[in-house]
């Protein structure tokens, strides 16, 4: 948690009551403008990429909340190493 005397930044793990807000996040940028598809219902391959990332254990989808708002969301991906 980062925290000043104005605001408060949470992060915490994504569920899938997020999704919209997250795809909204990701046609907000102007990579995914042109590519992302925020139509309701969202596409099942959202439901489905959400799915597998939540099932695998070397993913977390990751979202950073502001005052109880959505304001980022980052994948984090744990990949192996020959460092220990």
């Amino acid at each position: 948690m980062l925290k000043s005397s104005k605001t408060v930044l949470t992060m915490r793990h994504a569920t899938l009551a997020d999704l919209h807000v997250v795809v909204g996040l990701l046609a907000g940028d102007i990579n995914g403008a042109g590519r992302e598809n925020v139509r309701d219902p969202l596409d099942q391959g959202y439901i489905a990429a959400f799915g597998a990332i939540v099932e695998n254990p070397h993913q977390e989808l990751i979202i950073a909340e502001c005052n109880e708002a959505i304001v980022g969301t980052m994948q984090l991906s744990f990949l192996p190493g020959l460092s220990f």
